[in-house]
């Protein structure tokens, strides 16, 4: 169908199994390069293991950081201490987490351990610089940044792409 249709893209919404799964359906069909793009559910080490050479080239968009190829100190402390205390490799959103923990840590240094310090300090808080990046917030507390961004498998490595 994906032939006949004349697709040059395929939109996958499920997970690293299933994706893997397709990108491999793709490639003995004849068409590898129609690219397969994912949510953050397919931004899984378990992709490509499944995947192999024939995930290459495969897109995710995933509003979450990745600090596996980072150089800096801080970040390789981080997954370091992440691989000791659970077995494997940060996931997406492992450093969100963690950056979410050092907000509230923040918050409460700022405003005290009650709810309405916590609460109050948080409200005061338009930026915080954490692992991921600078995390912005409206009026109303919402998050302003980063965003999504897009990762590319390259050598069964997701690398993050330019963007705008």
């Amino acid at each position: 169908e994906v032939a006949a249709a004349g697709c040059g893209a395929l939109l996958w919404l499920g997970g690293p199994e299933g994706a893997a799964a397709a990108r491999r359906a793709l490639s003995q069909a004849g068409l590898r390069s129609v690219l397969l793009l994912g949510t953050d559910r397919v931004k899984d080490p378990r992709f490509a293991e499944l995947a192999g050479a024939l995930g290459e080239g495969t897109v995710v968009a995933c509003p979450c950081a990745d600090l596996s190829l980072s150089t800096e100190p801080r970040a390789l402390a981080f997954i370091h201490d992440y691989a000791e205390a659970f077995g494997g490799a940060p996931g997406p959103f492992a450093v969100e987490g963690y950056d979410a923990g050092r907000l509230l840590l923040r918050a409460i240094a700022e405003g005290g351990p009650t709810r309405d310090g916590v609460a109050a300090a948080l409200s005061r808080i338009a930026s915080h610089r954490g692992l991921g990046g600078r995390y912005r917030f409206d009026e109303r507390g919402e998050p302003l940044a980063p965003g999504v961004r897009l990762y590319r498998d390259e050598g069964g490595r997701w690398v993050a792409l330019p963007g705008p």
